[in-house]
């Protein structure tokens, strides 16, 4: 019965946190919130059919369509992802949407572009409020809210906020024409006795005290069209709203802040700084670049000592469930506070960049924000790439921030622009690199001019940047050595192109005549990564050699190489080995510039053997003409030596074309050796994790060892004796 109860409640409480009423950053108290995520009722072209567009706040006003022609039929579009992802009703000049309530507006906010060309210079009107009770359109007291405009010839876009008769009490123009036609978070507020307040993309640009002793405007809004000043009805939109939201009351700075990082981290707007040179006459804090949740967790704390550096082009993914947002893929776009287009980065969460994985949890998020580094600017950085080499990495001065929260991965895609193509070269080599140390090879895509970087992890703090040519570190050829006085050594070096220096060096010889007696460092110079080598000049140079062996003890599979290794044979020594045999009687080879020998366990007996060499030096003031050297190799008992024998069984046999091996660890890789009758290594294959089925090779008939070892630990597990058949 408890049980019953218990699940009962749970259920209950399932249901009333599913159907818990968002609020706009968690704002309560909105009056009207028309967002084109939420509640757009189209038809099968995307046309707004009644209900037409759902509003979402407090209030739940009902809409209708306002026609700019009398017995006018047209309607207004739900475009598909049209800023950040994120779908907008376009507004086409002819028809807008009018509220059925008169309701108290006092601070409004709007994301919003208007189409704005040279030839385009009427004014288009995002909402106004007409009076209640007044029937003449054009009454002095009524307010239209984010007017766009350009007057006659003049080339600057501006964004207004009037009280009705061109008495504009908040302006902010630009030259750049994509500001004014892209999107762009505004607010205002009248009303406060201090002065009232309009701001764009969060940056405080007016304070005036038009309005001080209005406390709130009741009436009826309107969308799209201003009904507001002595024009009358007129100004209609050109253009598209994504989010429109209103309160009948002054919002604190706080809640302005929640609600402005909502819209900014939907859209993906870079927020302004607040200008200190402003007349501020109302509480101002420092805005700051800084985005904040709405349970007031810190998303991007832009003038932090940690990021202020980054606050330009700043995107992010996020989950807020309060909000209604769940924004898994984001593009740093412009803000009104950036210079210039510059927004190349978009982030997705999860492994796939195509594909954006829902944000696990609420409060879950990853910001990202980036220098003001011009997109030609490069520098070289040395880095160690995954195959432990050193390269030289041209890479982009502009860098990018994380700050993340509960998220473990996300992808990258990159969208280069014409000063990034010119940096590349003809065959583009490109990449990422990680806190200055980490290097990922990528693939520049040259149809859609991206780079994607597929599931990376990321920390708090972690800072990336573009590479768009590299190169590997350089390699001399030779190693350090002794030589004569009288010698001269050529150079060489991969990759060529680079420069040599040091003591000694003319061109690409090393002359030690010139050098003089003793140690000379030469070193080889490319794209800021350099090798070097030491030259020891001497007299007279008493010849010597030494071996190396990868194994000093070997079973009957194993392979065995081993190594001359000398500083004193000159520039063209020549070896010769031998087994078991001091006196060269029977020697393994005949001299040759080979410096290295491979033998299998299967050639030696059992026990202890020695491994000879003999170098004849090239150098002209050597003390003798040959250097010798010797090493030891034993060999185990004769036999198929298993470390670890484990149940393996291998079938059909007689094979043919396949075989199947059954007791292998699926979580382990092979390598399957196959050895003829006197013990040839004759093939050998992987056997993938998980794989229990081999392709087996192209043999004679007859009868073969198979030989099973781990890759990784190099144990041999098992040996099975099988006969190839047609």
């Amino acid at each position: 019965m408890k049980k019953n109860i218990l699940l009962s409640l749970l259920f209950i409480e399932a249901i009333c946190v599913a159907n818990a009423q968002i609020k706009p950053g968690g704002v309560s108290g909105s009056v009207l919130w028309l967002r084109a995520d939420k509640g757009v009722t189209v038809d099968a072209e995307n046309k707004l059919v009644s209900p037409y567009w759902e509003d979402l706040s407090d209030q739940k006003q009902g809409v209708e369509l306002f026609q700019k022609e009398e017995g006018g039929v047209e309607s207004l579009e739900l475009k598909e992802g049209t800023v950040n992802g994120n779908p907008t009703v376009y507004f086409n000049g002819k028809v807008a949407v009018k509220g059925l309530e008169d309701k108290h507006y006092q601070s409004i906010f709007a994301v919003y572009s208007a189409n704005l060309t040279t030839e385009n210079n009427s004014e288009s009107t995002v909402l106004s409020i007409q009076e209640k009770g007044v029937t003449d359109y054009g009454n002095k007291e009524d307010l239209a809210f984010f007017q766009t405009y350009k007057i006659g010839s003049n080339p600057t876009p501006t964004w207004l906020v009037s009280d009705g008769v061109n008495s504009y009490w908040g302006t902010r123009a630009t030259t750049v024409v994509d500001k004014a036609t892209g999107f762009h978070s505004c607010f205002a507020a009248f009303g406060n006795v201090e002065g009232d307040m309009v701001t764009l993309d969060g940056g405080l640009f007016s304070v005036l005290t038009r309005f001080v002793s209005t406390p709130s405007k009741e009436g009826v809004f309107y969308v799209g069209v201003s009904v507001a000043g002595t024009t009358k009805i007129g100004k209609w939109l050109d253009g598209d709203i994504a989010e429109i939201i209103a309160f009948d009351r002054l919002v604190t700075d706080e809640e302005r802040y929640k609600i402005e990082s909502y819209l900014a981290a939907k859209y993906g707007i870079t927020l302004i700084k607040s200008s200190s040179s402003n007349p501020v006459k109302v509480s101002t804090p420092n805005y700051e670049y800084t985005y904040v949740s709405s349970t007031g967790d810190t998303w991007w704390a832009g003038e932090s000592t940690d990021f202020s550096s980054y606050s330009n082009y700043i995107t992010g993914i996020v989950r807020d469930d309060t909000s209604g947002l769940m924004q898994k893929r984001s593009t740093g776009r412009i803000g009104y506070s950036l210079a210039e287009e510059g927004g190349i980065l978009t982030i997705s969460n999860g492994n796939t960049f195509v594909s954006p994985e829902e944000i696990a949890e609420d409060g879950q998020f990853a910001f990202v924000g980036a220098t003001s580094d011009a997109l030609d600017e490069t520098e070289s950085i040395r880095v160690i790439n995954n195959e432990g080499k050193e390269m030289a990495c041209k890479a982009l001065k502009r860098n990018w921030k994380i700050n993340i929260s509960g998220i473990k991965t996300i992808s990258l895609q990159f969208k280069f622009t014409p000063e990034m193509i010119a940096l590349l070269a003809e065959t583009p080599k490109v990449g990422l690199i990680k806190n200055g140390t980490e290097f990922i090879p990528l693939q520049y895509n040259e149809e859609t001019l991206t780079m994607t970087v597929d599931g990376i992890e990321f920390v708090t703090g972690d800072v990336f940047t573009v590479v768009v040519d590299y190169i590997d570190k350089p390699q001399i050829n030779c190693t350090s050595q002794k030589v004569c006085l009288e010698s001269t050594v050529s150079l060489s070096a991969i990759p060529e192109g680079g420069v040599w220096t040091g003591d000694g060096v003319e061109g690409n010889t090393f002359n030690a005549l010139t050098a003089g007696l003793g140690e000379h460092t030469v070193v080889y110079s490319l794209n800021s990564m350099s090798d070097s080598i030491v030259f020891t000049v001497e007299e007279s140079i008493e010849p010597e050699v030494a071996l190396t062996s990868n194994i000093s003890e070997t079973e009957e599979w194993d392979s065995v190489i081993i190594e001359a290794q000398t500083v004193t044979g000159g520039e063209n020594p020549l070896f010769q080995f031998a087994l078991d045999d001091p006196e060269f009687e029977y020697p393994l080879d005949v001299y040759s510039s080979n410096n290295i020998l491979r033998l299998a366990g299967y050639q030696l007996s059992e026990g202890r053997h020695t491994i000879y060499v003999r170098m004849k030096t090239s150098l002209p003031c050597a003390t003798a003409e040959i250097a010798t050297a010797q090493i030891n190799i034993d060999k185990t008992a004769t036999g198929i030596v298993i470390t670890r024998q484990l149940a393996i069984s291998c079938f059909p046999n007689p094979f043919d074309k396949e075989i199947n091996i059954s007791g292998l660890d699926s979580n382990k890789s092979y390598i399957v050796n196959f050895f003829s009758s006197n013990g040839e290594l004759v093939n050998s294959l992987v056997c993938a994790a998980g794989q229990t089925r081999i392709e087996a090779p192209q043999l004679s008939e007859g009868i073969y060892i198979m030989q099973i070892v781990e890759r990784d630990s190099r144990e041999k597990i098992a040996v099975v004796q099988m006969m190839k058949q047609r």
